[in-house]
């Protein structure tokens, strides 16, 4: 299962909640936006950190490569 499913998942779940609310339209929406800033910035955090440091090698892994 990929990432993008749960991604799906996880804005369904958010907006189906904010919507069963008694809030207003405006506050609903506003409501949803920052939920998804939220997940979005968490996800691109985990990435970043994740990724980058699988692609920094050390130097004593390059130099043993080469022998």
């Amino acid at each position: 299962m990929g990432i993008t499913p749960l991604i799906i998942i996880i804005i369904l779940i958010i907006s189906f909640f904010v919507f069963n609310t008694k809030y207003s339209i405006g506050k609903k929406i506003l409501i949803l936006a920052i939920a998804l800033i939220i997940v979005f910035t968490a996800l691109a955090t985990v990435f970043i950190i994740g990724f980058d440091r699988g692609m920094d090698p050390r130097r004593d892994e390059i130099n043993t490569k080469r022998k």
